[in-house]
């Protein structure tokens, strides 16, 4: 069963990093063998490279994304609510991440103030974490 990027359901990924070798990936053996067995096969007829030859990694993992989450506790994430997610989580490509776990910025996301500047229509989100 497949949920939405703000369903906490029962959806796992296995995230073996962007720079683990296979072997080194090896040793995890059940995540592994369950990319193996159930992500490995679509990989290898896939047209990238990347996905082809990494079979076992999440995708192509946004290193831009990971860096600023390093040693935070939480963040802030949105598809169209602001919410709490696990640092421990991998973000998905749905997702825009807010590297800050302190309540003032989510604060401020939840205020009248933001809301009205939301819905004005402007839309400018500044790139860099994801």
């Amino acid at each position: 069963r497949r949920h939405g990027p703000n369903d906490p359901g029962q959806i796992a990924r296995v995230v073996f990093g962007w720079r683990m070798q296979e072997p080194e990936a090896a040793l995890y053996e059940e995540p592994f063998r369950y990319a193996k067995k159930h992500v490995y096969p679509t990989r290898r007829r896939n047209r990238r490279e990347s996905y082809r030859v990494y079979g076992w990694r999440h995708v192509e993992p946004r290193q831009g994304t990971w860096k600023p989450l390093n040693g935070l506790s939480r963040f802030i994430a949105t598809h169209r609510l602001f919410v709490w997610r696990d640092s421990r989580l991998c973000p998905d490509h749905q997702l825009i991440v807010i590297a800050r776990d302190e309540d003032t910025t989510f604060g401020i996301l939840h205020s009248r103030f933001h809301e009205r500047h939301d819905h004005s229509g402007f839309r400018y989100h500044r790139l860099g974490i994801c």
